[in-house]
């Protein structure tokens, strides 16, 4: 069986900045967070669980991720980290259990650096991560110099939000959206506008015909929900709270053209039994975006 690596990729934030930010909310992350977790070289997403305990600003728990590609290989890693202001740091330090199926199965030692983001009824922790060198797990052992290479990726989990926060932070509002606005350095090209009549949706994300390597990032209201994802046949999905009163924007943002460009990608949606499709292109100077408005009764 080929040889399968499993790593993260690390936001790339100044270490300096980090520790210097000073926030004067807190948080308490104890608890269950679901999600997935995606690599740079897979079409297909880990499911990821984290069960996490906080004490003052140190985490630690277990993170137990799942093959989304039909095998149902899994690993359940001991992770530690700690919390400073809304970002958070976990790294992975043992393995706890696995069921590899192969005695060249490695799993990847991860470094993840993520943002805590709170919406009206979630908490979400999102970000990127890598390997921490070339440093791998083999049959629980800790191996250095194994020849192999880790793909960096992404992730993001949630949860229930049960917190009570003095000030509660929520996803960025955007302003009064134009099709000549700016964001990340390229033009913003609104599509469409939706009316939306449910409080969240579940978006679905394909490559638009042929399969072509289109990669590309995602924003909700200039907040990284997706970083470059490899766009298939087989759907990309996250739900998003749609927020009321603003005109919630999301931003398709081309990491590259693809084989075929532009880089397009296929959105797909059901809001109240009302199913929508809409093609979007982006290119390295406009990001193409649609905004979701939360209908009023």
């Amino acid at each position: 069986m080929k040889q399968i690596t499993f790593t993260s990729s690390l936001i790339i934030i100044s270490t300096i900045l980090f520790y210097k930010l000073s926030f004067s909310q807190s948080y308490d992350l104890t608890g269950t967070w679901k999600g997935g977790l995606g690599q740079d070289d897979k079409s297909w997403p880990f499911d990821m669980t984290l069960n996490l305990k906080q004490v003052q600003n140190t985490i630690s728990g277990t993170a137990k991720y799942v093959t989304n590609d039909g095998s149902g290989v899994y690993v359940i890693q001991n992770i530690t980290g700690e919390v400073n202001g809304n970002f958070i740091i976990l790294n992975d330090i043992t393995v706890s259990e696995e069921n590899s199926v192969s005695s060249y199965w490695y799993w990847c030692k991860k470094n993840y650096l993520g943002k805590i983001i709170i919406t009206s009824d979630s908490i979400i922790l999102l970000g990127e991560w890598k390997n921490e060198g070339s440093r791998m797990f083999r049959k629980k052992q800790l191996v250095e110099n194994t020849g192999g290479y880790c793909y960096p990726g992404n992730f993001r989990v949630a949860k229930k939000q049960s917190l009570k926060l003095e000030s509660p932070i929520t996803i960025d509002k955007p302003k009064n959206l134009k099709s000549d606005s700016v964001f990340l350095d390229r033009k913003v090209n609104v599509k469409k506008t939706y009316e939306i009549i449910s409080d969240s949706v579940q978006l679905s994300f394909y490559d638009n015909g042929q399969i072509d390597n289109d990669t590309i990032s995602v924003y909700f209201n200039r907040a990284l929900l997706l970083n470059h994802q490899r766009l298939s046949g087989r759907a990309i999905k996250i739900t998003i709270s749609i927020l009321p009163n603003i005109d919630n924007e999301l931003l398709m943002y081309a990491n590259n053209l693809g084989t075929i460009p532009p880089n397009t990608a296929l959105l797909t949606f059901n809001d109240s039994g009302a199913r929508h499709e809409i093609t979007i292109d982006s290119n390295t100077k406009e990001s193409g975006t649609i905004v979701l408005r939360k209908k009023q009764n």
